[in-house]
């Protein structure tokens, strides 16, 4: 035999006795250096990644996915990646990519709900002739004005989803979303534990919050900064060149607000809702048919601190109640409570969160 061939060998050995050692360490000693031993490990042992069915999952690629609960690391994915057809029968979905050191990089997800669609759906100005399952897009007066694919109708707020045999609709449902968000992580760079996790959800109600966590390198205290937001909308009358914009199709679109208050470019969703101001522009027959401007309203903020052992500490922070300024801060206290502790003094707000 070779002499790579034999260090590839004993190479291969070597993983396998030092992985099922890094994971009865990891268990029983759940330390930032268990951590690291696991997280070195466990790459080593893996190429690339795949689900649980063996599909492999290609870097900076965006997957619909079935996460499976997580017992070690949150930064490896675990799971199944699903269909377009599997992922719309869910009333919440998730979407992943993973990055080059095999860890997630990104999540995004919806939720939604469902309730039977009765009113009318004129299938045939759209063409079909053919038994199937069909998804329709609505107006923003709530009338069908579109076909769309599955992946189109999983971003959209809200659709129709239509079974349609023999010339006749057999069944129908309104889809509409509820919540609608996304998280990117980052990593430090040497050995990789998370650096940043950063992340937002939008509710159907114009409820937004947004969270920033930051951790230090070589420790497990983080920073946890978190801003509560209320939408308000107004007409938008300014002028929006379709054409300089290159909108050339009927739907929606959500675009961005220039600094001067102009209309911007289109803009994925996750994108725009992001921001504190975004327009939501409907065309219908190559005009302009109804524009809204969406600004998310500061309505409190909340800073949480964790201590070296990765526990609760303190938190400070302000709320605005009926225009007013209410600042607050708050302790840990671990000698309390039935769940290891509570914030002192209590507030409504963390009761309903938690």
């Amino acid at each position: 035999m070779k002499v790579w061939q034999k260090a590839s060998l004993i190479g291969v050995l070597l993983l396998i006795l030092l992985l099922p050692m890094a994971l009865f360490i990891y268990q029983v000693h759940h330390t930032p250096l268990a951590q690291r031993l696991f997280n070195w490990i466990l790459p080593m042992s893996l190429n690339y990644t795949t689900d649980r069915n063996g599909v492999r999952l290609h870097v900076n690629t965006p997957y619909y996915v079935r996460e499976s609960p997580r017992t070690f690391s949150t930064d490896y994915f675990l799971g199944e990646v699903l269909s377009l057809e599997a992922t719309e029968l869910k009333d919440d979905y998730t979407q992943i990519a993973i990055n080059q050191s095999q860890k997630i990089a990104y999540r995004k997800g919806s939720s939604f709900k469902r309730e039977p669609f009765t009113g009318p759906i004129d299938y045939e100005r759209f063409g079909i002739k053919v038994n199937g399952i069909y998804f329709f897009g609505l107006d923003a007066d709530g009338q069908i004005n579109r076909l769309l694919t599955i992946e189109q109708a999983l971003w959209e707020p809200v659709y129709i989803k239509a079974d349609i045999f023999v010339a006749e609709v057999r069944s129908a449902e309104k889809v509409t979303r509820t919540e609608m968000g996304s998280v990117l992580f980052s990593y430090w760079p040497e050995n990789g534990p998370p650096k940043e996790i950063r992340g937002f959800y939008v509710e159907s109600n114009g409820r937004k919050k947004s969270w920033l966590v930051h951790f230090p390198e070589q420790n497990r205290n983080k920073t946890n900064h978190t801003r509560y937001f209320q939408a308000q909308s107004t007409p938008f009358t300014a002028d929006i060149p379709l054409k300089i914009l290159g909108i050339k199709t009927d739907g929606r679109y959500l675009l961005s607000v220039l600094p001067d208050g102009s209309a911007g470019f289109p803009r994925p969703e996750l994108d725009a809702l992001e921001d504190q101001r975004h327009i939501e522009l409907w065309v219908a027959d190559g005009q302009v048919y109804r524009a809204t401007q969406t600004t998310f309203v500061v309505t409190g903020e909340r800073w949480t601190f964790n201590n070296d052992k990765g526990e609760f500490d303190r938190q400070h922070g302000y709320d605005i109640e009926n225009g007013r300024k209410v600042e607050w801060q708050q302790k840990f206290d671990r000698t309390v409570g039935q769940r290891g502790g509570e914030w002192v003094p209590p507030r409504p707000q963390d009761e309903q969160e938690n």
